[in-house]
C-alpha cells in the first residue's frame, strides 16, 4: 500500500512521471527524486551522476529504472565492467523486470558486445511498448545509427513528439 501512495503522490507532484509502461513495480519517491537528480546531472561531472543512481539504489535497491540509469551512466563513462556487474544483478532474476525493462537490459547487453542489429531489434520493442516516449525514441535512433540504418534513425528522429525532455532537468 506505501508504494501504491508512493506513485500516486509522485504522479501529483511531478505529472511528467509516467512509469506504467516502465516499471514493473512503483519505485520508492526518495528513490525516484534521486534517480531525477542523477538525470539532471548527466551533462555533468560523473561521480555526481552516478553518485545520485547508487543513493536511489540504496533507497530502494529494487528501483530498475534506476539501475538501469547507472548502466546507462557507466556505459556513458566507459566504465564497462562495472556497467556488466550492474547488468548482472538485472539479469540475476532478484528483482522482476516489466515487459519493457527486459528488452532494455538485453539492449544494453547486446550494446556492450557490439551487437548492434541485436540492441536495435529490442529497442524497437521498447518503443512498441512505450511509443511516445522522447527518451526511448532517441535510443532507437542511436542503435539504427550504430547498426548503420541512418535512413531509420533519421526517420525516428524526425517524429512529432515532445524532444524538450531531452534537455530539462
Amino acid at each position: 500500500k506505501r508504494q501504491v501512495l508512493d506513485v500516486v503522490a509522485a504522479r501529483l507532484l511531478d505529472p511528467s512521471l509516467s512509469i506504467l509502461p516502465f516499471e514493473s513495480k512503483p519505485p520508492k519517491y526518495e528513490a525516484y527524486l534521486l534517480k531525477r537528480a542523477g538525470d539532471a546531472a548527466v551533462a555533468q561531472a560523473l561521480a555526481e551522476e552516478i553518485g545520485f543512481y547508487r543513493k536511489a539504489l540504496e533507497v530502494d535497491p529494487e528501483y530498475v529504472g534506476a539501475r538501469l540509469s547507472l548502466v546507462s551512466a557507466l556505459m556513458s563513462w566507459n566504465k564497462d565492467a562495472e556497467a556488466s556487474k550492474e547488468l548482472e544483478v538485472l539479469e540475476g532474476g532478484r528483482v522482476k523486470l516489466s515487459p519493457y525493462q527486459s528488452h532494455s537490459v538485453k539492449g544494453f547487453r547486446a550494446w556492450s558486445r557490439g551487437q548492434w542489429d541485436a540492441a536495435l531489434v529490442f529497442s524497437r520493442e521498447m518503443v512498441r511498448l512505450a511509443p511516445g516516449d522522447a527518451r526511448t525514441l532517441y535510443t532507437l535512433a542511436n542503435d539504427a545509427y550504430h547498426a548503420d540504418r541512418p535512413r531509420e534513425a533519421l526517420e525516428v528522429l524526425g517524429r512529432d513528439v515532445d524532444w524538450s525532455v531531452m534537455t530539462q532537468d
